[in-house]
């Protein structure tokens, strides 16, 4: 097993830029860390704030020296932060689509009680979670383990606690061992490192101690594999793609709002033949013109400068909400729109959300596939049943509609005979996750109850 010492830290995103040389031929790659993305997504870390990126307007003196720098204003947009308050919930807005394969009968009363579980455990929010933290900051995973016999689960991310997370895999791309680095405080406030490697038996905890790292405890885990979900996106943050526009879009209105501050406002001309004898002490003007000249105190209007930055703002914009698949609704609420027209208005959104759906449905999947495991070793009454249930764990995206007529919608595609009864009670807004079951039930208590004519 691999130790703390062995383990490469840092990590990094290649992402191509452009030849510093014409000649170079091969492809030339940028790194991108993790700390980077972090950054990205808060507003106050973002570029603009950077001093060196974005200059303050120095001030110079009568012998041309800099004698201090006006603070320009700095804006940032929260428009990483609000992709992800988008998306996500349209992504993962309905509730884990779980498929029973099992070949054989009863499958449905299985299904049932396993959904229950499910939903006991609150697996949606991990997956919500590790979704979200993935695409915010380039990776995350899910670590299930046993508090006694009760099995629970904890997210591990840069995002949320500054976890330094690792796996290594074998030579067909199976997790063999899975690294975490992280810091707690210690009796006497000061922070000391762990490092938890995991591997296909046991649980290993190591301390930072004065040279090396030693072995603090190590425990079996009873998975069948290792108990670990990760889930590292190849292209980065979900925002990587427009960081570039992001980044010259909150520069272009940090310039907007500095020239009004400065320009776009009244200034007074005061025309005077003595102008080295004038003082402006406590007049609360903005600026001051003085002409060596015969007149009067004149207000000079500002100019309207907004303009100039508009088309460059709209097209920045359109480029980075495209790309991210944002959609603003400006018209009706959604009850006055028929479900297609909703379908439509959303296709921005549906279209981000069809290519996430490919990208993490294998990693719900192996969520699905750890917590039956789990499952079984905090139930075992439960394992025989267990043993060869087949279930297959999917996203199902969520887009906006009006309730009453997609259930509408439903309830004559059955009608039709379109749709059988399962599907249909799978399917509607309002029906309970063992709905079929509680149908068949009821249809075999009326049949129970019904009089027997001879």
């Amino acid at each position: 097993m691999i130790t703390p010492d062995k383990i490469q830290r840092g990590k990094y995103w290649y992402f191509p830029k452009p030849k510093t040389d014409i000649s170079t031929t091969y492809l030339q790659e940028e790194p991108i860390s993790q700390e980077k993305f972090y950054c990205e997504y808060h507003p106050m870390g973002h570029a603009i704030f950077d001093h060196s990126w974005y200059k303050d307007i120095p001030i110079v003196g009568k012998m041309g020296t800099i004698e201090g720098y006006h603070m320009v204003n700095r804006i940032a947009l929260p428009i990483q932060q609000m992709a992800l308050e988008i998306i996500v919930p349209h992504l993962l807005g309905n509730h884990t689509e779980l498929r029973d394969n099992t070949i054989g009968e009863n499958k449905s009363s299985v299904l049932a009680w396993y959904r229950e579980f499910w939903d006991e455990k609150n697996l949606d929010t991990a997956r919500y979670k590790l979704v979200y933290d993935s695409m915010a900051v380039g990776d995350a995973a899910i670590l299930f383990y046993k508090d006694g016999n009760t099995l629970k689960w904890k997210l591990l991310s840069f995002l949320q606690g500054k976890d330094e997370i690792y796996p290594r895999y074998d030579k067909y791309g199976e997790l063999s061992e899975f690294a975490r680095f992280y810091s707690l405080p210690g009796d006497n406030g000061k922070s000391i490192s762990y490092c938890d490697i995991i591997d296909k038996t046991s649980y290993n905890t190591y301390v930072s101690g004065d040279k090396e790292w030693e072995l603090l405890e190590s425990t079996q885990h009873g998975f069948r594999t290792i108990p670990v979900v990760y889930h590292r996106r190849r292209d980065g943050a979900y925002h990587s793609s427009v960081q570039g526009n992001i980044d010259e879009t909150e520069k272009s209105i940090s310039r907007l709002s500095e020239d009004n501050r400065t320009k776009a406002k009244s200034r007074y001309n005061l025309k005077t033949k003595n102008p080295n004898n004038i003082q402006t002490v406590n007049m609360g003007l903005s600026d001051l013109i003085i002409t060596e000249t015969d007149g009067d105190l004149k207000l000079i209007p500002g100019a309207d400068i907004s303009t100039q930055f508009k088309y460059e703002y709209e097209m920045q914009m359109e480029t980075i909400y495209n790309k991210l698949g944002i959609v603003f609704v400006k018209s009706k609420s959604s009850g006055d729109m028929p479900v297609g027209s909703m379908k439509l208005l959303f296709y921005p959104t549906e279209r981000v959300c069809r290519n996430l759906k490919e990208e993490y449905n294998d990693t719900i999947d192996k969520i699905n596939d750890i917590f039956k495991q789990g499952l079984m070793m905090e139930y075992p009454e439960k394992a025989f049943e267990l043993k060869d249930f087949r279930v297959n764990a999917s996203i199902k995206t969520f887009t906006p509609q009006d309730d009453q007529s997609y259930n509408s919608m439903i309830g004559q595609l059955k009608s039709y005979g379109v749709l059988s009864t399962q599907t249909a009670s799978e399917n509607t807004t309002i029906s309970a996750n063992d709905e079929f079951k509680r149908i068949k039930d009821e249809t075999l208590e009326e049949n129970s109850l019904r009089p027997t004519i001879i």
